[in-house]
């Protein structure tokens, strides 16, 4: 199996019976990272982060589960390097995240789904949301031009 596959395994193992807010099956989300970064031509290594993007955060997975099944190193550098800590200030997290460009280009992916799909309820995780997309444009990591709105990025992910 090729390296985004066992990314896809691994991600879909590791998030089975989790959920998102609006009840859908949590891989959806991760998936979704994954097609837009294959729609945006960018490296297969990007497209395995894009699949375990929130796996060291939200499951039981470990770096030496992905150094045992395959994953490069510099994936799973990239993957730590988006990994939000329990105990670490939002602000230092984006700080570091930016430091990575594998990492901050998908945490710019990552906000533009979470922005597109969740609901207006959640004010303060959305504002959470807008400053994290302002900082990382700041360091030079933007929205494509073909993600700039809701209806675009939902267009490409319901598209086959």
């Amino acid at each position: 199996m090729d390296m985004v596959g066992i990314a896809k395994e691994i991600a879909t193992k590791a998030h089975e019976g989790q959920k998102r807010w609006g009840g859908e099956p949590y891989i959806t989300h991760p998936a979704a990272i994954a097609k837009l970064v294959e729609y945006l031509g960018w490296h297969e290594k990007t497209v395995a982060l894009g699949w375990l993007h929130d796996v060291l955060e939200d499951t039981n997975i470990t770096v030496a589960d992905l150094t045992l099944a395959g994953i490069p190193n510099d994936v799973i550098e990239s993957l730590v390097a988006i990994t939000h800590k329990d105990d670490e200030f939002y602000l230092d997290y984006l700080l570091r995240v930016v430091k990575n460009p594998s990492a901050a280009l998908v945490k710019t992916l990552d906000l533009c789904h979470n922005l597109s799909t969740s609901k207006t309820g959640y004010k303060h995780t959305r504002e959470k949301w807008i400053m994290a997309q302002w900082i990382l444009k700041k360091h030079g990591y933007l929205v494509p031009e073909e993600l700039n709105t809701s209806e675009k990025l939902l267009a490409i992910l319901e598209s086959k």
